[in-house]
């Protein structure tokens, strides 16, 4: 099968060797640019079951769900299982690409820090993240594109279908409402109506 290094070479070559024929280069342009999108988009195998993942590989994710939420404003490790075990028992595919992700970042964490993605302090499994994807904001489209480059469908679906998710369940608990200044759950009223009016003040 040939590598990254592979396509990039010969689709390059293709480009140089069109000279009056630039049908090649176009070719070879649009077959790398079919490469690597599909080498980058996320995949799940709807064909493998759901179930509950091993304890090191709950432990992982749920590391995983630790880091990229707010630091001032931690879920319980409980808060973390149930989300993770509702995802991986009922939605196919997701016990698969949980382990499959839990053995990425602790072959990560093990070539960056020589220890587990568990055993590692929130800045160290930052760091190895921040290894594995690249940082940009939801505005900076080209980023975007540039990161297919580099990264694999696995770490792909890292991002897309784990972390976001992982991150709009977080955004709509009380321990992400609290990131963001309000001190109840959303639809919980508060004692007074002019604490919502200081929240706002806050924000």
């Amino acid at each position: 099968m040939i590598n990254r290094r592979g396509i990039l070479i010969a689709g390059g070559a293709g480009i140089t060797a069109a000279g009056s024929g630039a049908i090649v280069g176009v070719a070879g342009g649009w077959q790398l640019r079919q490469y690597l999108s599909n080498r980058a988009t996320p995949f799940l195998d709807y064909n493998q079951p759901g179930g509950i993942l091993t304890k090191p590989d709950l432990s992982t994710m749920t590391n995983l769900g630790h880091t990229v939420s707010a630091s001032k404003s931690l879920a319980p490790d409980a808060f973390w299982h149930e989300f993770i075990n509702q995802v991986t028992k009922y939605q196919n595919g997701y016990l698969d690409l949980y382990g499959r992700l839990a053995a990425l970042l602790n072959d990560s964490a093990q070539n960056l820090q020589r220890s587990k993605f568990t055993q590692m302090s929130r800045n160290q499994c930052d760091a190895v993240l921040r290894e594995l994807l690249d940082t940009y904001s939801g505005s900076e489209s080209q980023a975007r594109r540039l990161e297919a480059f580099r990264t694999t469908r696995l770490v792909s679906s890292l991002r897309e279908l784990v972390i976001g998710p992982m991150l709009q369940h977080y955004y709509r608990s009380s321990y992400g409402w609290r990131v963001v200044g309000y001190s109840a759950h959303p639809g919980i009223p508060q004692p007074h109506l002019l604490a919502y009016t200081e929240i706002m003040k806050r924000t």
